[in-house]
C-alpha cells in the first residue's frame, strides 16, 4: 500500500531534518543538498528548535531541495 501526498506550505514554514543531516563546523551550520548538474552543494541554514533526533530549520531552505 502507498499514497501520494502533496503539502502546501506558506511563508514562515519550518523544515524538520534529522539531526544527523546538519553539519556544524568552522564554515557554519549547513546541510548538504543536490544542486544543479547533480552536484553536492552545502547550504547555510539557521536552526530553530532542537528535538534531539531532529532539528527545525528556520531559514536557508526553500522546500524544493534534494538531499
Amino acid at each position: 500500500m502507498f499514497v501520494y501526498v502533496t503539502f502546501r506550505s506558506g511563508p514562515g514554514t519550518h523544515w524538520r531534518l534529522p539531526a544527523t543531516a546538519v553539519i556544524f563546523n568552522a564554515a557554519g551550520t549547513r546541510v548538504a543538498i543536490v544542486g544543479a548538474g547533480h552536484k553536492l552543494h552545502f547550504q547555510n541554514v539557521v536552526l530553530g528548535r532542537d528535538f534531539g533526533t531532529a532539528i527545525d530549520i528556520q531559514s536557508g531552505l526553500q522546500g524544493n531541495e534534494r538531499s
